[in-house]
């Protein structure tokens, strides 16, 4: 993943993953691709910073045997507030951001469930917050991301997203 500068406010960000992965019940090792292209529109308003992000994804997997092969492709349209604390330590300014995202995949995504009619996803919504420092605290070498919780929903699906990161 990298950030290519459009603009002042506009940044433009493709990402490539590329994975292995194993069924450990003596299925097939899988190989799994994902390209992803974002653009995020940033604006600063008073003490407020808005974020604008949509981006299409593309991810496949492909096994020896064809039993694991699928694919799957997706547009995501999202938006993040970011709004201070009022709270500084040391010279980090401490923050939060509400976020909503929306995704929308181009064929619907199928889980088969035991014991229950197979989960299918077409529409997908995300709300959630952020928190994290301006700039970013460091350990180490390393900078310390944001932290953040999202509730995603679907017509039969409820879930927790947590990573450190941006939303999009």
């Amino acid at each position: 993943e990298f950030l290519i500068p459009l603009s002042e406010h506009w940044m433009l960000k493709p990402r490539q993953d590329l994975g292995v992965g194993k069924d450990f019940e003596g299925g097939d090792w899988v190989l799994i691709l994902a390209t992803q292209v974002q653009g995020l529109y940033t604006r600063p308003w008073k003490n407020l910073v808005f974020t604008f992000g949509t981006g299409v994804k593309y991810s496949f997997s492909d096994s020896s045997t064809g039993l694991y092969d699928d694919d799957f492709a997706r547009l995501d349209v999202g938006f993040d507030t970011l709004i201070p604390f009022g709270l500084d330590v040391g010279k980090r300014r401490v923050d939060f951001s509400v976020y909503v995202i929306g995704r929308h995949y181009f064929r619907e995504l199928v889980f088969d469930q035991v014991l229950q009619d197979p989960l299918v996803i077409e529409q997908e919504g995300e709300i959630g917050i952020t928190i994290g420092s301006t700039p970013l605290p460091r350990i180490w070498k390393f900078n310390v991301p944001r932290f953040l919780i999202g509730y995603r929903f679907a017509e039969d699906f409820r879930g927790l997203r947590i990573k450190f990161g941006l939303p999009f």
